[in-house]
């Protein structure tokens, strides 16, 4: 049945038999009928390298008369790793040793109490879900002045197997919260000021900036996305409810589960959702897209979250511990690692995300960075096709900006502390709130015109010129 497709899959068996009268529940607590009275089961998982939800197939053998029926689906049963046994596994490839690089260094940035994150795990079954978990954390902790006491981690059930400590200072204490629904939803209503129950949490206010990045599984349902949780799921339009009555300067919403469309379109609705911070930058994969583990170079982060880290970072996160830094981004040399690619060019040169030289990685260039080495996602979408499963396409990675210009794709001012850069076209800026977050440059000749109850913040000692 499978043996042409072996080099792509990986295939699993139920050691007992199961008769008709069993059924297999999924993760979305989904039930799949058994067809025989004696089944053999078989669980083949059609994109290895994919994060949930991806077409999966259940294959079903009669016992008796060795007869067989195929169910398609896009989820695994719970506990598939542990009470399945490996059949078949195709072939995974060899990845690099990163050197760490004793001379990378922090941008230093002074704390900034304005800083906001609340980063999102609910799943411990793919050990990559830590590591990007952790590879976040340490990036907003270490270069860009966001404090412990201003991150709220919800993980699983409020702990990782892998480890508690996130950032590598031996103190086991970085998980803050359970990722259930009802703490999740707690965490926005303390920061909006519709609870005043836990004061570890703060009501925000117009002159801070808040990032949420949310990793685990996604998939579609009757057009909506779902996030799904250990007790229950979150749809798109109750995530957009959390947030309408946050009072912030800016929001950077960074969503890497599969099939997030749904949080991408609900969150940046200002008719439907009248919304107290309009100042968002939005990322996501598509209503149908998926994400995948990056697997040419250190095979334990996902891909996007990895280039995406390292732009805004300025460095190549280690291999498997994600505060240390390897490469400095713009001089990861391909050819030096991958000697089986003798021809000059086989993957486009690295260079240096900050494209227009302000000195900042804005949001913008961090998402392009990353979209470009995104293995899966070819051309338009992405910038460089070259999957390591056999040939899955990625659907694109997409993004909105809803802050500061209208031409941001011109002029892109949004960083992870704040707006900084240089302001290169004049235009008339919309009676919001905006925190400043670093140097803030208008070039000569340009004028900016501030329309009346506009409120500027600076969030840190800066130079405005």
């Amino acid at each position: 049945m499978l043996s042409a497709e072996l080099d792509y899959i990986d295939v699993y068996r139920l050691e007992e038999q199961k008769s008709g009268q069993s059924t297999i529940l999924l993760e979305t607590d989904q039930i799949v009928e058994l067809p025989y009275s004696s089944n053999w089961v078989f669980f083949v998982n059609d994109l290895p390298f994919a994060n949930w939800a991806h077409p999966c197939r259940y294959i079903f053998v009669d016992v008796l008369s060795g007869e067989y029926q195929t169910v398609y689906q896009n989820f695994f049963p719970p506990n598939w790793k542990i009470s399945y046994t490996t059949i078949s596994l195709m072939n995974r490839p060899s990845l690099q040793d990163l050197p760490v690089n004793p001379d990378a260094v922090t941008d230093e940035l002074d704390p900034n109490p304005h800083l906001f994150a609340v980063i999102i795990n609910p799943i411990e079954e793919e050990n990559w879900l830590w590591y990007d978990v952790s590879a976040i954390y340490c990036t907003l902790l270490n270069y860009y002045g966001f404090t412990k006491e201003n991150i709220f981690i919800h993980y699983d059930h409020g702990s990782s197997n892998i480890s508690n400590d996130l950032d590598g200072n031996n103190v086991w204490d970085d998980i803050d919260y359970d990722a259930y629904e009802s703490s999740i939803s707690h965490t926005f209503e303390e920061l909006s000021g519709e609870s005043n129950t836990s004061p570890e949490i703060p009501k925000l206010g117009a002159a801070d900036q808040l990032f949420i990045f949310i990793d685990g599984y996604g998939w579609i349902y009757n057009g909506h996305s779902y996030l799904i949780l250990y007790n229950s799921d979150i749809i798109d339009y109750e995530m957009a409810g959390y947030l309408d009555n946050i009072n912030c300067s800016q929001m950077i919403i960074m969503m890497q589960a599969n099939e997030m469309g749904g949080f991408y379109s609900e969150l940046s609705d200002y008719i439907s959702y009248n919304v107290s911070c309009k100042n968002r930058f939005i990322q996501s994969t598509d209503l149908d897209g998926q994400t995948f583990l990056e697997t040419w170079i250190t095979g334990i982060y996902s891909e996007f979250v990895y280039y995406w880290t390292a732009a805004v970072r300025g460095y190549y996160l280690h291999n498997a511990y994600p505060w240390q830094n390897s490469y400095e981004v713009g001089h990861f040399v391909w050819e030096d690692y991958f000697p089986e690619y003798p021809e000059p060019g086989w993957h486009p040169a690295d260079y240096n995300p900050d494209l227009n030289g302000d000195g900042y990685i804005q949001m913008l260039e961090a998402f392009d960075y990353a979209n470009n080495w995104d293995t899966w996602s070819p051309p338009p979408d992405g910038g460089y096709y070259n999957p390591n499963d056999g040939g899955s396409v990625e659907h694109p990675q997409q993004f909105i900006d809803v802050s500061f210009f209208e031409d941001y794709e011109t002029q892109d001012l949004l960083t992870l502390s704040g707006l900084a850069g240089h302001v290169v076209i004049g235009e008339t800026v919309e009676n919001r709130n905006y925190m400043i977050g670093g140097k803030f440059y208008i070039e000569p000749q340009v004028s900016l015109i501030f329309q009346d109850e506009t409120n500027i913040y600076l969030g840190i000692k800066m130079q405005i010129s």
